[in-house]
């Protein structure tokens, strides 16, 4: 029986042990890859929450309604809270600061549904209808 190379042994182990580090390596590269994946899904969906959460409340719609009211110096403001929404109505005869009020109302998540403007009157409807 011929006996077997102790070099061949030797190459042939540092070969299999190559080959298992490299494997190794790629499934580490993939598994941290799929570990930030996850995590920036974790981002999203945290962000999905707060939004779907703001939309829900009509306490926090109010407060930014009436926070943003005061900004842009509207006194007539009529907030009427509903079952899933609120109705506003703002009446301002300066059409610069109803236009103010319009453009901060439009620059935050609000869910508006339905606006109507009369000239001097605004009114619109958020939340879920």
């Amino acid at each position: 029986m011929k006996k077997i190379n102790p070099l061949f042994l030797l190459l042939s182990s540092l070969c299999l042990v190559f080959l298992a580090s490299y494997v190794l390596n790629n499934t580490k590269l993939k598994n941290i890859e799929i570990i930030n994946q996850y995590k920036q899904f974790q981002i999203m969906a945290k962000r999905y929450e707060d939004l779907n959460n703001n939309y829900k409340n009509i306490d926090f719609i109010t407060k930014e309604i009436e926070s943003i009211a005061k900004k842009s110096n509207i006194q007539n403001i009529i907030i009427k809270k509903k079952s899933k929404f609120l109705e506003v109505e703002v009446i301002q005869k300066d059409k610069k600061i109803l236009d103010k009020f319009v453009n901060k109302l439009f620059n935050i998540k609000l869910p508006i549904t339905q606006i109507l403007f009369d000239g001097i009157k605004l009114s619109f409807k958020v939340g879920n209808i």
